[in-house]
């Protein structure tokens, strides 16, 4: 795998768990308990070709959506990377470093916010 396969795949995780966040924030988990689950329940409908229902779709599209902007894909490069993430099960690899970088950042905006007040 190239350096810059890991870096795309390590961020298609970070755009999963930030949907996950947003589902758990909103309490529209939608049964997913944690975000290994999620990413299971998505892995198993690739690798098994069933298809995503309107709610998982919706999710699938933003993901791709931020994959284009932020690499510059085309929609189906982006489409081809997600699908690769799921049937490599990549998240069990980034979700941990993921996990913890976003709640320093968390941490690190909220003492900024009760700094500068």
């Amino acid at each position: 795998m190239e350096y810059f396969d890991k870096i795309v795949y390590y961020q298609i995780c970070d755009f999963f768990y930030d949907e996950f966040n947003n589902l758990k924030d909103n309490h529209k988990g939608i049964g997913y308990q944690t975000f290994t689950n999620m990413c299971n329940i998505y892995s198993k409908k690739i690798k098994s070709g069933i298809s995503f229902n309107k709610h998982e779709m919706l999710i699938i599209t933003k993901i791709m959506d931020r994959i284009c902007n932020f690499f510059g894909f085309t929609d189906e490069k982006a489409i081809i990377y997600i699908c690769d993430f799921l049937d490599g099960e990549y998240w069990v690899k980034y979700h941990q470093s993921v996990s913890s970088n976003n709640t320093m950042f968390y941490h690190s905006k909220n003492i900024y916010n009760k700094t500068n007040k």
